[in-house]
């Protein structure tokens, strides 16, 4: 039985399980002045080593990869570099590709075959016999220095998981499909997953409780009066939520998405 109106009891916002701490790294000291000695330029002293994996297509034979400011690439080693076929040229077909799909070819400094040239920050690749195929490249760099990242919280954020796979905007790909086992987040920090919601059907967007509110005074609703996301608000029965929206300001009443607890 729906509910036409409720009484709401608005909590201010206070630190709650601060035992998770999954954003927060320990420093390796109990008293530690500063990561940003002035004698490293104020730069955090860590140099990180790191392989990627990067699909290129050839153009003349010829392929490179340009690292972006501050990564460089380690000295030559086959274990560091490797290139495998992703496609054959445009040109061949099945019977008659020189080099096919899934093929593992084997780079070199000098002599024949697929040579690597490589600066600092840009490699480059000649396959010998080859003209546009695709082929993917696994390389190695070196950060010299980790600057840390700004991470800003994100209070009740929403994901509408609409396809159904195949040929969509997704491409298919596993994980951002409705009828996939395992649904990707598409974040790599996650706090807690408050509620999952389903439509009745594949046309009709899911969607989150709502509740209508209005002002104590009787007046259109202030900006100030408008439910922040991740508040957390007590109706007359009981019943906690958060908010995820909390609708517009500037009429008599507003709508507000928001998760029960």
């Amino acid at each position: 039985e729906g509910v036409t109106s409720s009484t709401i009891l608005r909590k201010r916002s206070m630190i709650e399980e601060q035992e998770e701490l999954v954003m927060i790294s320990k420093l390796p000291k109990g008293a530690v002045k500063t990561l940003k000695a002035v004698e490293l330029n104020n730069k955090i002293d860590t140099t990180l080593t790191i392989r990627r994996q990067q699909t290129i297509q050839l153009a003349g034979s010829k392929g490179s990869i340009t690292l972006p400011e501050g990564e460089t690439f380690v000295s030559f080693n086959e274990d560091d570099y490797m290139i495998s076929v992703v496609a054959q040229a445009s040109t061949e077909s099945s019977l008659n590709r020189k080099f096919a799909p899934g093929q593992m070819l084997k780079p070199k400094e000098s002599g024949t075959g697929t040579l690597f040239e490589k600066s600092a920050q840009t490699i480059t690749f000649t396959i010998a016999g080859a003209t546009d195929e695709t082929v993917s490249i696994i390389y190695t760099a070196q950060i010299a220095t980790a600057n840390e990242k700004t991470k800003t919280l994100q209070p009740m954020s929403t994901l509408a998981i609409s396809e159904a796979g195949g040929s969509t905007t997704s491409g298919g790909v596993y994980g951002t499909n409705y009828k996939d086992e395992d649904i990707c987040l598409n974040k790599a920090d996650i706090f807690k997953v408050r509620g999952v919601y389903m439509s009745a059907n594949t046309s009709d967007a899911a969607v989150a409780p709502t509740m209508t509110y209005s002002s104590a005074s009787g007046a259109n609703i202030a900006t100030a009066e408008i439910f922040q996301a991740g508040e957390k608000i007590t109706g007359s029965n009981g019943s906690i939520a958060r908010i995820i929206s909390g609708g517009s300001a500037g009429s008599a009443t507003a709508t507000a998405s928001f998760a029960y607890l």
